[in-house]
């Protein structure tokens, strides 16, 4: 009797061991991405368009990006930028609508604020703004002045 129960059990658990593996080799297979980061010189114009494209804000002409974080590393998506934007274009930037309809608060995220790069707290007089865009993606801006220079810190995330 107790033979009969040992050969029951092996094929009782035979396909819930495949399907275990089975599982184990799809999410083995998935490609979540992970972080990618661009540092001047290697910011591109490509990566502005890129920014563009997903923050909404429609970047003066002559930006210049210091820093570009993506992270793809799981479901939700988030990225950071530093840009320099040109001292005669910043009022054209303050007429997006993140400086015009966005809350007036400093943005609360993670991404970047690891990076050597990632100091808004450095700027003079700056000016933070929160927003949600498309659906449940969040950006959040820091503008300001360094060294004479103006300087735009960007998050942005989608949950």
């Amino acid at each position: 009797m107790q033979s009969d129960l040992h050969r029951s059990s092996p094929s009782k658990t035979r396909p819930a061991l495949w399907r275990g593996i089975l599982l184990l080799f799809l999410t083995g297979c998935l490609d979540f991405g992970g972080q990618n980061e661009w540092l001047a010189p290697d910011v591109t114009n490509a990566h502005l368009e890129q920014i563009k494209h997903t923050t909404l804000i429609s970047l003066p002409a002559g930006t210049k990006g210091h820093a570009y974080l993506v992270d793809n590393g799981g479901i939700d998506g988030a990225m950071a930028a530093k840009l320099q934007i040109p001292s005669a274009k910043v009022a054209e930037l303050l007429s997006a609508d993140i400086f015009t309809k966005g809350e007036p608060e400093a943005p609360a995220q993670g991404i970047g604020r690891d990076r050597p790069w990632w100091k808004p707290e450095e700027l003079v007089s700056p000016i933070s703004r929160t927003q949600q865009i498309k659906g449940n993606q969040f950006l959040g801006c820091i503008l300001g002045t360094k060294g004479g220079d103006h300087f735009l810190y960007i998050t942005w995330f989608d949950t």
